[in-house]
This record gives C-alpha cells, structure tokens and sequence, in this order.
C-alpha cells in the first residue's frame, strides 16, 4: 500500500468509525485491525463469564493490547472510569505480556480533560507501558 492509499484509508477508516457504536464499532475496529497488521493482529471476543479479559485487540510483535470504548450515548463523565477499568484490567490480565495499550474511542472531539488526565497519571504510574 502506498503512501496515498493509505491516506485515503485511514481516511475511510475514521468516517466508518466515528459512525459506528457499541458492538458494532468492536467489529468493525478488529476488521480494520486485521486489514492493517494483517496476521500480526489478533482480534478478541468476550468468553462467557471471562468477558474479553479488557483486550478488543491484540498485536503480537510490539505487545499492543486494544480496548473499544463508543457508546450509544457519550457521557463524558463516564471516561474516566472506563479507563481505568480496563486499563487496569489489562495490566491483571497481560502483564509482561502488554508493552502498548490504546484506548481506541469515537469520540471526535478528543477525551475529557478529566480521562486524558488520568492518562497522564497512569503513564507516570506504569512507566514501562506506552498509553495511547
């Protein structure tokens, strides 16, 4: 893919995104994770009473675990908890394992100041993961 593909790509792809909610925007996200990372990506579904162990996405050769967050209705005090939910449960769940952890959102206008404050305190709390 060259460089103008993948400008009209990712171009696409944030359109699709920013349309999409709930289960429908986790499905969409693992095709495009598998359209760009190919077989690198491993995409993850809930298990019954395990859940999806906090990972929507996996890819293997830089560690980077995937969490989906677009909700029928945005709620912007409701940011802040489900990151640290899931982040926190990623780190349970993968430890060494996670070297990456992005919060993937469809939020146009970016996280609430009180969520992207919680990921500064959380890059300065786990220093040996990179939060995105």
């Amino acid at each position: 893919m060259d460089e103008g593909d993948r400008i009209v790509f990712a171009l696409a792809l944030r359109a699709a995104l920013l349309e999409k909610r709930g289960a429908e925007f986790e499905n969409f996200f693992r095709k495009a994770g598998h359209a760009l990372w190919g077989d690198d990506f491993e995409p993850w579904r809930p298990q019954g009473r395990f859940g999806d162990l906090k990972c929507d996405g996996y890819t293997v050769s830089d560690r980077t675990v995937f969490q989906c967050y677009a909700p029928e209705q945005f709620d912007a005090s409701k940011v802040s908890g489900k990151v640290d939910e899931d982040f926190s449960g990623a780190l349970v769940n993968f430890g060494e394992n996670m070297r990456n952890w992005v919060f993937v959102h469809n939020h146009d206008d970016g996280l609430p100041a009180t969520a992207a404050q919680l990921m500064i305190e959380l890059r300065t709390a786990n220093p040996n993961v990179s939060l995105s």
